[in-house]
């Protein structure tokens, strides 16, 4: 007869910032011109790590860092852009989950991409669209997706701000000539996009006109019919800050806020479109303490979340959206008063598990932290706030430019700058930390003979424990130590037959 084996319990203790992991640093001193320019960050599903930067107007080249699964920096690089004769003012990379990639930036008078298949190096940048142009910047708001197939989509507005374009990437062929999608009159904000696996791409654009308001306006893509006509959503005096996400369904949750007369009043609305059906009525998802700059996240059952600052009383805020119900409610998630909140992305994991994390930058003294978090546990509801140690100051100085990216595994990856004067001259350096965002999960695997027991390489600071009996008392650290493979610690034990628990414990 087979021995019975019972799988771990984990349990997670709070870092202690005295035992807080060192940061990489990519780049040190920086100062007038060579200050950074654009910087961007990917975490892929296989857990490598890529981060992009520019140098504001100096070089004619992008630095490149790679990082493995489990380790830290692996190859320094430069990508010579010199063929196109132009500067890099703006920097966006999307990688599939095959590991094709594409990196576009704009300059003053193009558009440009380098691809990476899957397994391969960037290449050589190729133009996208090009022309002499009479600005400092030939496109902005620019926003890029990869489906599975390695085509890809990108849209951007154009030198002027008011006209946006889309343009298809055909793997194996190239970029298709870019089309129009729109002109959105006055309007400057951000361009949300989101773009699935399948290809599936939605973006929100403003369309403001002094004698009629604001209109909020969906433009989606649909592979095989292209872009389909765009579809006022809402319609206001004022609005400001949309964002959006997408699932691999196809599911869109879109986000905007609308200024009231009402001071101090700032309605925060939502509304959903589900594969082959139109955009469903808006409804409210907060209005208390002028929320501002609305983010937004849905996972693979239509679970989201939004959070958001609080301009009348400088907090952060979050509401989340049961597939199965309605948004449960806006939750203050920190102190008030912070030193200039910033909501950063927000992990959602498919059973609803939710991390919400903001920064606290450019600020000598931050209230809570530079970066901190909390979680929330469907069964147990919101943890404590958890401050992420390794993002602080290094030489006395203040930290900026905060970049949080991770995959849907919870691999990620920080990424900052510090500024700093010596001698009165004001520096820069250029960090950033890999780490699993998540609580992590301790994965067992047996054999006849043995029982193999893993847990992600990234996070820090765990010991794995065993113990014959569910006893507080009982719990012994293994002495076995674990080795790395395939980005997860990993411990093999022989089988001895007998009923044995395990945890993770820090």
């Amino acid at each position: 007869m087979k021995p019975t084996w019972q799988m771990a319990i984990l349990v997670l203790i709070l870092t202690n910032p005295n035992e807080s992991p060192g940061a990489d640093l990519l780049e040190m001193g920086l100062t007038t011109p060579d200050i950074l320019g654009s910087l961007v960050a990917t975490v892929e599903d296989t857990g490598a790590c890529e981060i992009f930067w520019s140098h504001w107007l100096t070089e004619q080249e992008i630095h490149r860092v790679h990082y493995d699964a489990s380790g830290g920096p692996s190859a320094f690089s430069v990508l010579d852009i010199s063929n196109t004769q132009d500067q890099v003012n703006s920097l966006v990379v999307s990688v599939n989950r095959e590991g094709t990639g594409l990196l576009v930036w704009t300059g003053q008078h193009g558009l440009y991409s380098s691809r990476r298949e899957a397994g391969g190096d960037w290449q050589p940048p190729v133009p996208i669209s090009t022309r002499p142009s009479p600005f400092s910047v030939f496109a902005s708001n620019l926003g890029l997706g990869v489906d599975s197939k390695g085509n890809g989509l990108l849209t951007w507005a154009d030198d002027n701000g008011n006209r946006i374009f889309g343009s298809e990437y055909i793997a194996g062929s190239g970029w298709k000539d870019p089309v129009p999608l729109g002109d959105r009159g006055l309007a400057r904000e951000e361009l949300p996009f989101a773009m699935n696996a399948d290809g599936r791409a939605i973006l929100l654009w403003g369309r403001w006109v002094l004698a009629s308001g604001w209109t909020l306006v969906a433009s989606s893509f649909v592979p095989g019919r292209g872009w389909l006509a765009a579809q006022p959503i809402y319609s206001s005096p004022v609005y400001t800050s949309p964002a959006v996400a997408m699932n691999d369904t196809g599911t869109a949750v879109a986000v905007w806020l609308e200024k009231t007369t009402a001071w101090p009043e700032t309605h925060l609305y939502s509304a959903q479109m589900r594969p082959n059906e139109d955009w469903q009525p808006h409804v409210l998802v907060a209005r208390d303490n002028l929320p501002r700059q609305p983010r937004v996240e849905v996972n693979a059952v239509g679970d989201a979340v939004v959070s958001w600052r609080t301009a009348f009383d400088f907090s952060i805020a979050a509401n989340h959206f049961l597939a199965d119900g309605e948004w449960q409610g806006p939750q203050v998630l920190t102190s008030i008063f912070l030193s200039n909140p910033i909501p950063q992305p927000s992990y959602l994991d498919d059973q609803g598990n939710i991390i919400c994390t903001w920064s606290e930058e450019k600020t000598p003294s931050p209230r809570i932290g530079p970066l901190a978090l909390r979680r929330y546990d469907r069964a147990s509801g919101w943890g404590e706030v958890e401050v992420l140690p390794f993002v602080a100051p290094v030489k006395g100085g203040v930290i900026g430019d905060i970049q949080l990216k991770f995959n849907r595994e919870g691999s990620a990856v920080a990424v900052w700058t510090e500024s700093y004067s010596n001698q009165g001259i004001v520096y820069s350096d250029l960090y950033a930390h890999r780490f699993w965002l998540p609580s992590p999960t301790l994965d067992v695997r047996r054999s006849e003979t043995h029982l193999t027991l893993s847990w992600p390489a990234l996070a820090e600071g765990f010991r794995l424990e065993g113990s014959p009996l569910l006893n507080p008392s009982s719990w012994d650290s293994l002495s076995e130590p674990p080795h790395v493979i395939d980005g997860r610690n990993s411990v093999t034990l022989p089988s001895n037959g007998r009923e044995q628990y395990y945890r993770l414990r820090k």
